[in-house]
Parts: C-alpha cells; structure tokens; sequence
C-alpha cells in the first residue's frame, strides 16, 4: 500500500509539566468513487457517487512514548456520508504491555467481527456497495456486533494467535470480541466471535472467518443473529474466490431472514473482481450482484440487480 504521511507536531499546551511534550501524526485515508447501474422493475438508474461499502475518508493517527514502554495516542477520522461529512472516530489510547485502553468515540469490541473476508473483493453483507437507485437494502445487512460510539474499550495482548477485547459504552451498551490469526504451511487464517449486547434486552451474536491457500484459493464467511431487534434477524454468507498478483475474484451468497419482518427473507449472489496499482496506492474493482427478497413468507419475490464499477486511491 502506497502511503503519503504528513507528519505533524502537536505542541501540548494542556499544563506547565507538558509544555515540552508532542505527539506526532500521520494523515491518511481515501478517496472512493463508483458508477453504480441499478436495474428493476422500476427501470435501469446511473449514477456516479461515493461507494458506502468504504466510504471516502480522511484520519489522523498519532502517538507519543511515555516511560516504561507505554504510549499514549490519537485517534481523529471523518467520512464523506451522503451529502454531509461524520465523524466516525474521536478517541485517545494508551498502550503498553498490559494492553490497549481507548476512550472516546471508536469501534466498540466488536465492530468489524462481521468482516474476514480475504480477497478484500466483497464486504459480507454489502457486497461491493449500492447505488441510490437500489431500494432493498433494509434486506441485507451484517448484524455487526458494534458500532462506532463513545466508549471505553480494552484490548488484551495477543496470547499467541489469540486476541480479546471487551467496551461499555453510553446507552447500556456491552460488546465484547474474540479474535483467532494464523499461519501454517502458506495458509493464512483468521476468524472472529463477537457479541453486543443492548438496551430492551436487544443482542447481536455473530462470527466470521478467512482463509487464504498458498495456491491463492480464497474462502470466508459469516453468520450473525439478532435479538428482539425487534424481530430475531439472522445472515449467512459464504464467499470462494481467488488471488494472483496484485488481482482477486471472488464469488458470493448471502441469505438473510426476519430482518424487516418475521418471515422476510432475503437473498444476494455475486460476482467481482479487484486489481490494486501498489506505486499509485490505488485499485480498480467492478462487481455484479443480484438482489432477491420476499417480504413475507411465501410472497411474491421483488429482485434488483447492480453493477459496479469504481476506484479507491489512498494517501
């Protein structure tokens, strides 16, 4: 990945005792544009606008050492949402061999525990993101097990291949997250176990995993289930794809149920592809999806199908 840094120093003012200290930070992030062609019974709509699956983004990263080996960090990101621009990340962390603390708006625990997908082709549940003209979205989701909040979080040391982290945040919220990764024999692993629980006993228990052969075969999936949300929602997906040089494709199947109503249901298949150009920090990728859903069980089915075609430049 091709990154330019700028690396600025923060001079602390906070008290007399800081006035010599500073933290240093990086700017990063990307620029994400697609053309998005939705074809339904409504018609075929184009149009060219920000891709959500990985929205455009700008962030700030810092940190400082402290003694003893622990440090204290900056976490400052924004995203382009729609026509108005959020924020997503607003944290301070402190690191050390006990660990990681955050304290702010971030990912609770177990946000992203939906997402090991390998070839980076699809997100699970998203797919490889939808334009405005597609109206079924409330149909496919990731029952991701957090979200981007004010919390306290902690994160464990890796125990060998093993990490776990666990958040409370405002609104009764309780997320915790166990994290597998590893490597044998030019396989590459990782999977996820998650859980969030909420407020009117509404909960979210969800697992993903990756591989990656050495011969480039790709393979991952998810499940997740709902609680009192207020159905009892559940995915599951499954993606096989595969990567050679800076390319991957990947096919996908996603099933949903409950997610609008109690015997909705809800069906995804896909194909696409990803090329990255290194030296630009760059990629190109395109995908085809076709969505299917009934809004109850035994209804007529409503499908839409969308074509994507976009590109994702870091700095």
């Amino acid at each position: 990945m091709h990154k330019k840094a700028l690396t600025v120093a923060i001079a602390g003012a906070l008290a007399a005792p800081l006035a010599a200290q500073a933290v240093d930070f990086t700017i990063s992030g990307h620029v994400n544009r697609a053309l998005f062609v939705t074809d339904s019974d409504r018609g075929t709509e184009a149009a060219v606008a920000n891709n959500g699956g990985s929205s455009t983004r700008v962030r700030a990263n810092g940190s400082t050492e402290l003694m003893d080996g622990n440090t204290v960090g900056i976490q400052l990101e924004y995203e382009e949402k729609g026509s108005s621009v959020n924020l997503r990340h607003a944290n301070v962390q402190l690191g050390g061999p006990f660990g990681k603390v955050t304290l702010g708006q971030g990912s609770e625990a177990g946000d992203g525990s939906a997402y090991s997908d390998t070839t980076g082709v699809f997100g699970i549940g998203h797919g490889a993101g939808t334009g405005a003209g597609f109206s079924l979205g409330k149909y496919f989701g990731s029952l991701d097990a957090g979200g981007r909040v004010n919390m306290v979080r902690y994160d464990s040391p890796n125990l060998g291949p093993v990490g776990a982290a666990v958040s409370v945040a405002n609104e009764d919220r309780l997320s915790g997250r166990l994290k597998l990764s590893s490597e044998f024999s030019g396989t590459s692993f990782g999977a996820q176990l998650a859980t969030l629980q909420m407020p009117k006993d509404e909960s979210i228990l969800g697992a993903s995993f990756g591989a990656t052969m050495a011969s480039g075969l790709t393979i991952s999936g998810a499940w997740a289930k709902g609680k009192e949300m207020p159905t009892d929602p559940s995915y599951f997906q499954v993606e096989l794809g595969y990567k050679f040089g800076n390319t991957g494709v990947a096919a996908s199947w996603y099933n949903s149920e409950d997610f609008v109503t109690t015997g909705s249901e809800g069906t995804a298949i896909g194909i696409g592809a990803r090329h990255t150009l290194p030296k630009a920090g760059a990629e190109l990728y395109a995908a085809a999806q076709n969505y299917d859903v009934k809004e109850t069980s035994g209804a007529k089915s409503k499908d839409e199908t969308v074509f994507v075609v976009g590109t994702r430049v870091k700095f």
